[in-house]
């Protein structure tokens, strides 16, 4: 067991060694413990990315729709206690397996599972974004500890109410509806939208999306900042700098450095500016980014200096759209 868990670390670092990239292969790995960890810190356990996500579920609505949404996020709050239940499983298990009690061989799956499962957990604290939509990411080893609340095996049998009927019926229940919710809203997707990857259905048009396609060509190097990098991948185009996406908080002053030093290199012609991001999304998103590194933006600097505003877009995200000084600013596309 002990190697086949080793031999793939032990390839991926040769590999690395060979081609002289193992201290930047070291750098990436540690890189998100510094520098995610300190945009996205957020409680353990959180269902709502904002107070006004709140707002809008339970303090706006009737006592019936409070207790129907109770329902259906309440897989959310068993969802978060799957890892403390598999670090006190793995706890009873080992000193099962000390003590002697049970025969190693059935409790050497529950200490597998639920070392594992727990792990899960404790990279999701560690990364401080443990909150339930991370948890989910790690879904496949915490839910292994699920079935057993019904099951009722060794390691869980101290925990009261496991195994009843009526916990087997709601977890059936509760989860149905939890994961009605997306297939409901996939069902409001009805705008068509038109793509260089495809036709897709949206729930509104995307202004962004639209003004990339009616304003570049494929191939075409633009930046979309600081976020929405999936707007490259449907109308073809590539960022001159090497990030997907730059974000404030997140990337170091080094990082945004070098990118503002691509883009002036390759003359980027159009900025895709993402308002939105830092009215809406960065403080639902990314709460603890700090004010100091929004108010030293290097990117807004080049903007003000080589590039002017040549157009507003509206809609859900919203953007502004930057082109070089030089560049005339295009004309309005014909309705």
């Amino acid at each position: 067991m002990g190697i086949g868990a080793t031999w793939p670390f032990l390839l991926v670092t040769g590999y690395w060694a060979h081609v002289g990239a193992l201290r930047q292969m070291w750098n990436d790995w540690l890189w998100p413990l510094h520098h995610y960890a300190s945009a996205n810190a957020v409680s353990y356990g959180a269902i709502f990315k904002s107070y006004e996500d709140w707002n809008d579920v339970f303090a706006n609505s009737s006592w019936l729709g409070r207790g129907i949404a109770a329902l259906i996020l309440s897989p959310c709050i068993v969802i978060d206690l799957l890892p403390i239940l598999a670090a006190a499983s793995l706890i009873v298990a080992m000193r099962a397996i000390i003590k002697r009690e049970r025969e190693t061989s059935t409790l050497a799956y529950y200490v597998l599972v639920s070392a594992a499962a727990s792990s899960m957990g404790l990279c999701a604290v560690l990364s401080r974004r443990a909150d339930t939509a991370h948890l989910i990411f790690a879904g496949p080893p915490l839910f292994l500890v699920l079935p057993w609340l019904i099951q009722v095996p060794t390691v869980l049998r101290w925990l009261p109410g496991a195994g009843s009927r009526w916990l087997a019926g709601f977890f059936l229940g509760s989860f149905s509806l939890y994961g009605a919710v997306p297939i409901t809203a996939r069902a409001r997707m009805s705008v068509p939208t038109f793509t260089r990857r495809g036709a897709l259905e949206v729930g509104q048009q995307n202004g962004g999306l639209e003004y990339l396609m009616s304003h570049t060509y494929p191939g075409e190097r633009v930046l979309v900042y600081p976020y929405s990098p999936l707007l490259y991948y449907l109308t073809d185009t590539y960022s001159p700098a090497t990030f997907d996406f730059l974000q404030p908080g997140m990337h170091t002053r080094e990082q945004f450095d070098e990118a503002v030093r691509a883009v002036e290199a390759d003359r980027t012609p159009l900025v895709l500016y993402e308002t939105s991001f830092f009215s809406d999304s960065l403080y639902r998103f990314w709460p603890s980014t700090s004010p100091e590194a929004i108010a030293r933006e290097p990117m807004r600097e080049l903007l003000l200096s080589e590039y002017r505003p040549c157009a507003i877009i509206k809609g859900d995200d919203r953007f502004v759209a930057f082109w070089r000084k030089d560049i005339p600013c295009p004309p309005k596309p014909a309705p």
